[in-house]
């Protein structure tokens, strides 16, 4: 008796396998369309300001990473 097969019933995994790729997929791209872009001035030329504004959002790629 195999795997797929231990409840007798003869169904395999995919059908809850495909469900968490599902839930996992529909989860990251909430996460990712909370991510806002900094508000920049049209006058931005350091990269140094540029910096510190994606660094403000740090913790929104962090928690799309964790997920």
């Amino acid at each position: 008796m195999t795997e797929s097969d231990a409840s007798g019933l003869g169904m395999t995994t995919h059908r809850i396998e495909n469900l968490a790729d599902g839930i996992f997929s529909i989860a990251m791209t909430l996460l990712v369309l909370s991510l806002a872009l900094p508000e920049t001035r049209t006058d931005l030329t350091l990269t140094v300001e540029l910096q510190d504004l994606l660094f403000g959002q740090t913790h929104k790629f962090f928690k799309f990473l964790l997920y």
